[in-house]
């Protein structure tokens, strides 16, 4: 039973008393913004490519003034935590926010916008910190609850690391989550942003599509006329690259064990023998003639600007190709299977290329 006094604007008691029945309005529950936690405050460090990074959290606090815990039509708790039936999420670049990441299942974009609607998506999933609430029933005063959640992020998400435009797109941006609460009265709290956020870090990572250059056959004193051979280079993380390329020496004798000696760089060095990776050339098109490539220089690195795309698909990696072409010098006399070793390594691209 509940009790009402009615008292006049000098706090004068009414004269006559009478009896009536009044509903107690269910509240509406809250959101607390300065709990979102993000990963615990660290920022998203992706690992996999082509894949999902898994082991991330996002924690949040919710309240209602009708208390923790709801009580059935006896008055009867239904446990601890259970005025909450459940929440929305979205994970987002601050750029992109809620209007267009709105939690639905339709606004899931693994570049830029994580909804729960779409929870299967990046496995994400919640439970009820059911300690976080004190359950004494009708009598309970406790009015929050924490929901802890865990959650993966593709490889292609969007980077936020960068301080200027040629580093990444989203650059001097975080990421952040809103979080509304849903009551087992299916009041719903307005989509609250949390205080901070976190960054995706850069994850530059790529694939070789062929795992050798084959030249063919040629005589001293040959070339292969246009640049014929073909890599293919894959982007497989969540950003633009480019390549750094470089090579050894080529020789029927080649040997891995001596690629970083400056005397061999693989190979004997006897002119007889020896194909020095001066000799190759790489350019972008099939079109290209030998002698109007880019000549790799022994010892060094040269870079092959590709502008290989940020891949914005799931699991599909990005690509280009890398042509090449090589010439046999006169001193070669020794007949035979040349081979030898081409490195390359990954560089970020402007990120206004990707």
């Amino acid at each position: 039973e509940a009790y009402v006094f009615l008292t006049d604007e000098f706090d004068h008691v009414a004269e006559d008393s009478f009896q009536s029945n009044f509903d107690v309005a269910n509240a509406t529950p809250e959101v607390v913004a300065s709990s979102i936690s993000i990963n615990g405050g660290s920022d998203i460090v992706l690992e996999n490519a082509l894949a999902t990074t898994s082991g991330f959290t996002l924690d949040v606090t919710v309240t209602s003034d009708n208390s923790c815990v709801a009580v059935n039509s006896s008055g009867v708790s239904l446990g601890a935590g259970s005025e909450f039936a459940d929440i929305v999420t979205a994970l987002y670049p601050e750029s992109v926010g809620t209007s267009t990441c709105d939690g639905s299942a339709v606004a899931f974009d693994a570049n830029n916008c994580y909804t729960s609607g779409a929870a299967s998506q990046w496995d994400f999933s919640c439970t009820k910190d059911v300690s976080s609430c004190t359950d004494a029933g009708l009598n309970t005063t406790d009015e929050s609850v924490t929901y802890n959640c865990t959650f993966s992020v593709w490889s292609n998400a969007s980077p936020t690391d960068g301080s200027n435009d040629t580093e990444v797109q989203l650059f001097n941006q975080s990421w952040f989550a809103s979080v509304s609460v849903i009551d087992n009265a299916g009041a719903t709290s307005t989509f609250t942003e949390g205080d901070t956020g976190v960054d995706v870090l850069s994850f530059l990572a790529f694939d070789l599509g062929t795992g050798a250059i084959p030249y063919g056959t040629l005589e001293p004193e040959e070339d292969t006329g246009n640049l014929i051979a073909t890599t293919t280079i894959l982007a497989t993380g969540n950003t633009g690259i480019n390549q750094d390329l470089s090579g050894s020496s080529m020789c029927p004798d080649f040997n891995p064990a001596t690629v970083d000696d400056a005397n061999l760089w693989g190979c004997s060095n006897d002119p007889s023998n020896t194909i020095q990776s001066s000799f190759q050339q790489f350019g972008f098109t099939n079109t290209t003639a030998y002698g109007s490539g880019t000549a790799l220089v022994p010892g060094s690195t040269v870079e092959a600007v590709l502008n290989v795309p940020k891949p914005t698909t799931i699991a599909t990696a990005t690509d280009d190709d890398i042509y090449w072409g090589i010439a046999v010098p006169e001193d070669i006399t020794l007949a035979g299977n040349y081979t030898g070793q081409n490195s390359f390594e990954v560089i970020l691209s402007d990120a206004n290329n990707w």
